[in-house]
């Protein structure tokens, strides 16, 4: 806590000593959020949830429920799975959070489930990234699909060391068949807890995107020190782990034979500022925020290594991958749990 204080008193003091760059660059990331963050989350924030209150969680959680097993998680997390794989982060981070507050998962269910529903939308990706970024359209399917895969390996990592009882559990949740209150007040329920959330993100954007200006202001006299060979990389990381947009913007222009492969670790890891994002809307549920992190950090890991084997070999190598080991775990908890049931039937 000291050094959290410490820092806060050292960003207060870069404030009042280089003002104009603190207006400049909040001004800047208010723009950011109002034609880019706004219109694009907060109709996904309300029609999910608008979704959810209608009764379309357990529609949509069906077509789910047998990965969802596969990674001992709840039915239940189907939707906010499909959620974040059609919207994007941090949605994904507030439908496990709404389902949570809804009694349908418990808050250790929640903090796994935290870890698979956190992926960039892949109108992000296919938009943003791979059209507008990189210039490179078709980049835009590997890109998605080694993503996902990684996503999917850190939940096997993460979610797999659950004991075998919890599949015998009884389920929590009973998803509404229909509305439970009447429409108008649906309706409001779900705007006002949207602009809540988007107000959210606008000052976690405004506070890292001063952040960034001074770390890149201040630290450039470091970054020359850098040999030149590297020296892009380092410094579009550094503000990518930050704030994953002006990373991604960095990167694309770099000319390293790396490129690829950080681009796709940095949008699996997804920066702190939409990590903290994430944790915000994640507060009610008590989750352990360094494991949430480490999971990223894994999650980039992986799509680091999952992308330089699509460059060395071909697409379908880290898509096979991952589909072996999704097998493997399945075959390697079923012997466990037929072992385990044999041995207490014994006894």
């Amino acid at each position: 806590m000291k050094k959290l204080i410490g820092v806060m008193c050292l960003f207060i003091l870069l404030c009042l000593v280089n003002s104009p760059l603190a207006l400049t660059a909040a001004k800047d990331s208010l723009l950011l959020w109002s034609n880019s963050v706004l219109p694009a989350l907060l109709p996904f924030f309300i029609a999910s949830q608008i979704l959810y209150y209608a009764g379309g969680a357990k529609l949509l959680s069906r077509g789910v429920t047998p990965l969802m097993k596969l990674l001992f998680l709840p039915p239940a997390g189907g939707f906010a799975l499909i959620m974040s794989l059609l919207c994007g982060y941090p949605t994904g981070s507030r439908m496990c959070a709404l389902l949570y507050e809804e009694k349908q998962i418990t808050s250790e269910e929640c903090g796994r489930l935290s870890m698979l529903c956190h992926n960039a939308g892949p109108v992000f990706i296919s938009g943003t990234l791979a059209t507008v970024l990189l210039a490179q359209p078709y980049l835009a399917l590997p890109i998605l699909c080694i993503h996902l895969c990684a996503a999917l390996l850190t939940a096997l990592i993460f979610c797999s060391n659950v004991p075998s009882v919890t599949l015998s559990s009884p389920i929590l949740y009973a998803a509404h068949e229909e509305p439970l209150q009447p429409v108008g007040q649906l309706f409001g329920k779900a705007v006002f807890s949207g602009i809540q959330s988007i107000l959210l993100i606008c000052g976690y954007m405004v506070f890292f995107g001063i952040a960034i200006r001074f770390l890149l202001y201040y630290g450039a006299p470091l970054f020359t020190l850098l040999p030149k060979s590297i020296r892009g990389e380092v410094m579009a990381l550094t503000a990518g782990s930050l704030e994953m947009t002006q990373g991604l913007s960095f990167l694309a222009q770099s000319t390293s034979p790396l490129r690829l492969p950080f681009i796709c670790a940095l949008l699996s890891f997804s920066g702190l500022c939409i990590v903290i994002q994430s944790l915000a809307l994640l507060s009610s549920t008590q989750i352990k925020a360094g494991r949430f992190i480490l999971s990223r950090l894994v999650c980039a890991c992986l799509a680091f290594a999952l992308c330089f084997l699509y460059e060395k070999a071909a697409l379908a190598t880290p898509i096979l991958l991952t589909a072996l080991l999704c097998v493997g775990n399945w075959c390697c908890k079923t012997v466990i749990k037929k072992v385990v049931k044999n041995t207490a039937d014994q006894l």
